[in-house]
């Protein structure tokens, strides 16, 4: 059986936020699952903790 690297995106923009998840659909459907979404650094910590993700695609700079 093949397992999907459990992965979360954390980004502050919508439009980055679906732009990176509809690439990962279209091409890693198979290999890549987002486990969550997020936006900030607080929220990514609390994600990181409570889904123990494989991946984490991380904005290099978030918002304030």
């Amino acid at each position: 059986m093949h397992m999907k690297l459990k992965t979360i995106i954390v980004e502050d923009e919508i439009l980055g936020q679906e732009a990176l998840r509809g690439i990962l659909q279209m091409y890693c459907y198979d290999t890549v699952e987002v486990v969550d979404v997020v936006a900030s650094v607080c929220k990514a910590v609390e994600s990181i903790h409570a889904n123990n993700p494989d991946l984490v695609f991380l904005d290099i700079k978030l918002g304030s």
